[in-house]
């Protein structure tokens, strides 16, 4: 069996037409074969059915929650691939593990939460917050993880943490880096954003997608280290690509 854990960067493909954007307005993502999790979930499982708990928009607290839910289930020979998202992200609301809430998430009392809902985040922000707290929580979250990974080893349970945000020993770069490399400069990156938001599913263009696959996959065949800093199509994204987004 294969078990994903993560946030945007890994949810399945079977949510491309399933994804909204503001106000309940459906997302309509760029055309795209295979996802990198059905790549490596076919290469893993054939066939077979996965599981995917990645959800958009979590937080490191709702992925450690999955993990430690599902980890009684784990058998020897399993994969499981756990993908770290921003550090910044907080789970505040139970039902919605996908707001996770950071100081520059845009909320709308009355619709995304209710007015004494947004006053109480508006006065966590003001008031209580500090980033050293999130740092700590997140390198007692790595530490956690590290433990987790070693103890699957001794039960010949493949573990692959695969960094979103911040980089993690084990891994070169993160996900969030090698999206970004796919404009050719900032500007372009702020103009695709500003445009459409994004609509390349998982941050991916298609072809960084089979890269990413084939490097997890090289992992788990040879142990060879991830490397997310090379071998990736660079540039996709320009001034003039942008006039057909």
């Amino acid at each position: 069996m294969l078990h994903i854990f993560g946030d945007s960067f890994s949810i399945p493909q079977s949510h491309m037409n399933e994804v909204f954007g503001p106000h309940g307005t459906p997302v309509t993502y760029m055309p795209l074969e295979k996802t990198w999790t059905t790549i490596v979930k076919e290469s893993i499982l054939g066939d077979s059915e996965y599981i995917n708990d990645s959800v958009l928009g979590c937080s490191n607290d709702y992925i450690y929650y999955k993990l430690a839910e599902r980890e009684s289930s784990f058998k020897e020979g399993d994969f499981v691939i756990i993908q770290p998202t921003s550090m910044h992200r907080e789970w505040f609301f139970e039902n919605k593990p996908y707001m996770a809430i950071q100081l520059a998430t845009k909320i709308t009392p009355g619709v995304d939460v209710t007015e004494e809902q947004y006053q109480a985040i508006e006065m966590y922000k003001r008031h209580l917050y500090f980033e050293r707290r999130n740092i700590i929580h997140y390198s007692m979250f790595l530490d956690s993880l590290a433990r987790k990974v070693k103890m699957y080893g001794e039960h010949r349970i493949r573990c692959l943490i695969l960094p979103g945000f911040d980089n993690v020993p084990g891994v070169k770069g993160n996900l969030c880096e090698t999206s970004g490399l796919e404009f050719n400069n900032e500007k372009t990156a702020i103009a695709y954003y500003d445009k459409t938001g994004d609509l390349r599913f998982n941050h991916f263009s298609e072809v960084n997608h089979k890269i990413l696959a084939d490097k997890i996959i090289e992992f788990f065949k040879t142990g060879k280290t991830v490397d997310l800093t090379t071998g990736f199509k660079t540039g996709i994204y320009t001034k003039e690509t942008l006039k057909t987004c």
